[in-house]
């Protein structure tokens, strides 16, 4: 009866919209439970620029709500609703669907900005299934921001209410798509050219002011200028620049002092966008640099498989930017700072399977860099599976992470680099907050220092399943303030006998009575962990200290489907392995 009646309202506010009428929802009903549309606007993340698919863990507004990574637990009772608001993008398309993956009973309702209420979608139970929005009147803020709701209505009977999964759909006229074509001199190119395969281009420039939306540029071996780029792509459609054999950019383009320039110089932000397989070398600044604005990031970037070796300041320079990933990529030998440097409040960021090597600074830098503008906060990273050494002659961290918050810092390998392995903390003093440490090997060399630091007032640090070890006479497994301590959980970490404390060392045993932490902990050498850590081999030996023994992370500490660094899904055995590796 209670839903029957629920129906009802809805529907009824459902026709209320679709008429034209101002008049607010019954306040019985779950569209009562949301905020009203008039301040959406003003809430939202000013760099926020999400297409298709959502985030189901990451609402813009949330009540009565849980989070996690990949889902959101709707935990509504008989007397309130539970709802989840996301924001979207349409860039200028008409919006035809909302896909989505429902466990219990959830409604769908969207904004209706020229009636100013919500509108009904539907409601979904226990399916996956598409909701029909063509008929949706007026969904666009004045912003260019479209808002869609998931609510749970108060039904007690209802003992779970999750949703798994979230895409919107939009009717995007497709561009006309192009494939191009850029060879040296010596190989036909010349700009005059159409830029066809029999007849390419000449230099990455003249095609970078020819690619229009969606548009793909296929570069052939030899050496190159650089190249600022400034068209965008669309939705399933990047703006795709690949280096074919060994495309080698050895010198700067046009406009900046970096390899490889993506950005916009005029309003707006550049968006869908791939550059892959290329070697930069010998930049001034970076050898790829993209970059967005304070109110306007970049986003949906694509930086893959590329090498940057010998540049100037930095490998590979993102600033500014929401949904990136930054894989595959080999950066190595920067003069000044870091391998790669994700910066300017970056969201929803992926960087994995990179490897970065012989920086000066850091192997890679996360810094959310208040003083540039935004809010400063780096926020929902994945840094998984990298492999850093011998980074950091001076100064700067294996793994650095400076005012990040709820981050996944998993399944990476750091050795051999001359300053610390992982290191989270805040400059700003904004604060570095909810962070997984998970299924690290880091082994430090007599000139480093602490395999995980974790400072500058960061707080809710989590630490499971890491190999620490450490070759320096007084540094060792952790360091951290009392600033940090009472939030840090660490346990089932095969460490060195060293922990640290506001300037004071201690043993294990210590840092147990200590914290009441790594009760699970065990010390071990590398002679007996790992295949041959001499030739730098951290693979495991079977019936380790290390093998079988780790903690079984659920979906809150490190969200499935969970694998080693050599993609080898874990646990195999009869337990999880702790460190970077698993034993298959």
């Amino acid at each position: 009866m209670v839903r029957k009646l629920l129906l009802l309202m809805l529907i009824g506010v459902f026709f209320s919209c679709a008429g034209g009428s101002t008049t607010q929802p019954d306040a019985t009903g779950p569209a009562a439970a949301l905020p009203p549309l008039a301040g959406l606007d003003a809430l939202r993340t000013a760099s926020l620029a999400t297409t298709m698919p959502l985030h189901p863990g990451l609402p813009m507004l949330s009540e009565h709500v849980t989070t996690l990574a990949d889902r959101a637990l709707f935990s509504s009772t008989d007397s309130t609703y539970a709802y989840a608001i996301y924001d979207c993008r349409p860039e200028s398309a008409d919006i035809s669907g909302l896909r989505a993956e429902v466990v219990g009973e959830l409604w769908f309702l969207a904004a209706d900005y020229g009636a100013d209420c919500w509108q009904l979608a539907g409601r979904l139970t226990d399916e996956v299934a598409t909701l029909d929005l063509t008929g949706l009147a007026d969904p666009t803020s004045p912003a260019d921001y479209c808002y869609l709701a998931a609510v749970a209505s108060g039904t007690p009977d209802v003992l779970g209410n999750v949703l798994l999964g979230l895409e919107l759909n939009y009717d995007i006229p497709l561009p006309d798509l192009q494939t191009y074509y850029v060879a040296t001199p010596a190989n036909g190119g010349a700009d005059g050219n159409p830029g066809t395969e029999a007849l390419p281009w000449a230099t990455l420039q003249h095609a970078a002011d020819m690619v229009a939306a969606g548009d793909t540029v296929l570069v052939g071996s030899g050496d190159y200028a650089g190249f600022h780029l400034q068209q965008s792509g669309v939705t399933g459609h990047p703006v795709t620049f690949d280096g074919q054999g060994v495309a080698r950019v050895t010198s700067r383009n046009v406009n900046t002092p970096d390899g490889i320039n993506v950005e916009y110089w005029d309003e707006g932000a550049i968006h869908h966008v791939t550059i892959r397989g290329f070697t930069v070398t010998g930049a001034d600044r970076a050898g790829i640099r993209f970059s967005g604005g304070e109110m306007e990031h970049a986003y949906h970037i694509t930086i893959e498989d590329n090498v940057c070796d010998q540049n100037g300041v930095w490998g590979i320079f993102c600033g500014f930017n929401d949904d990136i990933v930054v894989t595959g990529n080999e950066c190595s030998r920067s003069v000044e700072q870091h391998g790669i440097y994700l910066s300017n409040s970056c969201k929803r960021y992926v960087c994995s399977h990179n490897i970065c090597w012989g920086n000066n600074g850091c192997g890679i830098h996360n810094n959310g860099d208040l003083d540039a503008g935004g809010d400063g906060i780096m926020e929902h990273g994945y840094i998984e599976y990298n492999i850093c050494y011998g980074n950091g002659a001076a100064g700067g961290s294996a793994l650095n992470f400076d005012t990040v918050r709820h981050c996944y810092i998993r399944g990476n390998l750091a050795y051999g680099n001359h300053s610390s392995g992982i290191s989270i903390y805040s400059v700003s003093g904004l604060g570095s907050d909810d962070n997984y440490v998970v299924n690290n090997t880091i082994r430090q060399p007599a000139d480093g220092r602490w395999c995980l630091n974790i400072q500058g007032g960061s707080t809710n640090t989590t630490a499971y399943n890491n190999i620490f070890l450490n070759a320096h006479s007084y540094r060792g497994t952790l360091d951290t303030t009392s600033a940090s301590l009472s939030t840090i959980t660490s346990d089932y970490n095969v460490v060195v006998d060293t922990f640290g404390y506001d300037d004071d060392t201690m043993s294990l045993v210590e840092w147990r009575a200590l914290t009441g932490q790594d009760g699970h902990s065990v010390i071990a050498a590398p002679g007996d962990l790992f295949v041959d850590a001499g030739a730098d081999d951290y693979h495991l030996l079977i019936g380790c200290a290390a093998h079988d023994t780790g903690l079984l992370l659920g979906v809150e500490f490190s969200p499935m489907p969970y694998i080693d660094l050599d993609g080898t899904y874990r646990p195999a055995g009869s337990g999880m392995d702790i460190g970077a590796y698993e034993i298959p």
